[in-house]
């Protein structure tokens, strides 16, 4: 190796050193920006965007395909991808939509409405001064002047069901292979009237009747039902009643038979993070169904990502298995930076969702069926930049490293200063115990307080290359062996002061463990 070379390994070795732990930590952020949500469950596929920040229920045709409708451009819009999750064709009507605009789609037929009327796809007003609009998968439900009404989308005509003052009364709607269930309910301040109706054939039938209790101070905000032969399960989801601070919510879960007309015990429910150590937040959007004959939760919730940089929890998707007893088995479902929202299913192994952002919201789907859609999820730009920019925000915070260090570094500056005002003429002939007796004070320091730099986070944090058992220990040798190999190294190539080498040793020391544990202080 020739001289030239030799002199420069001083800051060769360690510029190596410290790319090779960034591109440890850009890998490392790569991975979780683009983690799946859970190991048996597929990362978000891209189907379009819409303007507006809701997604109506994804229509399935007879061939298997799914039909998306979303809104362009001020125009409604609809993406029609096969079975096996490919995109097959875009369409877009002239239809004006904005964000109170609601769709009904079947097949060719199209019915939507404003917030007041109901039009036909070639904006004929079919029903004027409606106030409220329940687009179901075959069938339309309208309220207008206290009285629901459904509207038959074959032949546009409207039928009278049921007197609904929505000042008095919520009501929720369903539709199975067995017909509407209309779900009919009244709260006060000691608990909540609940009647469940199935509309069929044009007749209304009363299935089940039942009143539950509420606690003091808390009030319902919503019900959903589900449905599988005799069994019936309610999810009340309840808000306590505060005049300030910020919104407490609690879910609760009763599953009865229609046979028996007698209310069940009310579980509450707790959903605990998936991946991280407490339960998740600020619960919405509940989907409610039976799935494989269990009761389960399609949901928004706030819960934990790795997907960011200096935040590590937002809004994902989740599903939710309540078993007898009323626990909870929780799966996350999305894996995404920005906030994930309206999700519903589309069968029982794929959800549709929407992921809000300023340019445009995203429709997404996500699925167990890995294999179908792993050649379809590509590696986009904006997860190179999430990983880049999670990557350089950490290198930048790691440097609180050097902070947390002082004491360490502190023992032999002040060695040196001492040495310079008392033994000037001891460092000018360059003892070969001064160099020696500075890097063991630093070594010293080093061992004694450890616990300043090395703190909790770290172990919480970073990967386990990093964190193993007596991790620090091994790291601070093998980074001084380094340190201390250049330091006697620039002695007799470069020709180094003793008071220059200290300093290198423990300036070059400090610097590597900053680059690969600095990352995880903050």
């Amino acid at each position: 190796m020739n001289r030239k070379l030799l002199t420069h390994l001083y800051w060769m070795i360690p510029t190596v050193i410290m790319i090779f732990g960034f591109l440890l930590l850009s890998y490392q952020n790569f991975s979780k920006v683009t983690e799946p949500p859970a190991p048996d469950w597929s990362r978000a596929l891209f189907i379009g965007k819409t303007d507006i920040n809701k997604l109506p229920p994804v229509k399935k045709t007879e061939d298997g395909s799914f039909i998306f409708t979303r809104f362009e451009n001020g125009k409604l819009a609809t993406t029609t991808m096969n079975k096996d999750f490919i995109i097959q064709d875009q369409k877009s009507y002239d239809i004006p939509v904005d964000k109170w605009t609601q769709v009904f789609q079947k097949e060719e037929t199209i019915i939507y409405f404003d917030f007041n009327n109901i039009y036909d796809m070639n904006r004929n007003i079919i029903v004027s001064n409606v106030e409220k609009f329940y687009p179901l998968g075959t069938t339309i439900f309208y309220l207008k002047e206290k009285e629901l009404y459904q509207l038959t989308p074959e032949n546009m005509k409207s039928e009278k069901i049921m007197d609904a003052d929505l000042n008095k009364l919520d009501i929720i709607l369903q539709e199975d292979e067995a017909g509407v269930k209309i779900l009919v309910y009244t709260s006060d301040t000691n608990g909540v009237n609940i009647s469940l109706q199935q509309f069929i054939n044009g007749k209304m039938n009363t299935i089940y009747q039942t009143r539950l209790k509420v606690d003091p101070g808390k009030v319902v905000n919503n019900i959903a039902f589900a449905l599988n032969d005799q069994k019936l399960a309610l999810l009340l989801q309840e808000e306590l009643e505060q005049t300030q601070g910020k919104p407490e919510f609690f879910t609760y879960y009763m599953e009865t038979s229609l046979a028996n007309q007698d209310a069940q015990p009310l579980h509450k429910l707790s959903f605990e993070d998936p991946v991280g150590s407490h339960s998740l937040k600020e619960v919405s959007d509940v989907v409610f169904k039976y799935s494989i004959g269990k009761p389960t939760i399609l949901f928004k919730a706030n819960g934990r990502t790795e997907t960011r940089y200096n935040d590590n929890t937002t809004f994902n998707i989740y599903t939710a298995v309540i078993t007898e007893n009323g626990t909870t088995k929780t799966e996350r479902r999305s894996n995404t930076p920005e906030i994930s929202t309206n999700p519903q299913w589309i069968n029982d192994e794929t959800i549709a969702w929407l992921e809000l952002g300023a340019e445009g919201h995203k429709i997404n789907i996500s699925t167990a069926d890995i294999d179908k859609v792993s050649d379809l999820i590509k590696i986009t730009q904006g997860d190179w930049l999430n990983a880049l920019g999670k990557t350089l925000g950490m290198i930048t915070t790691s440097f609180f490293g050097i902070a947390l260090s002082v004491i360490w570094f502190l023992w032999p500056i002040i060695f040196i200063v001492v040495m310079y005002f008392f033994k000037h003429r001891t460092i000018d002939r360059d003892p070969t115990w001064f160099f020696y007796t500075g890097i063991g004070l630093y070594i010293l320091a080093a061992v004694i307080w450890r616990d300043r730099f090395f703190v909790d986070s770290i172990y919480s944090k970073a990967p386990n290359y990093l964190t193993f058992t007596g991790s620090s220990y091994f790291y601070m040798i093998v980074f001084a062996i380094i340190a201390y190999w250049l330091a006697i190294h620039t002695k007799r190539v470069n020709d180094w002061s003793g008071t220059t080498r200290i300093i290198y040793f423990v300036g070059l020391h400090v610097l590597l463990l900053t680059i690969f544990f600095g990352p995880y202080i903050i």
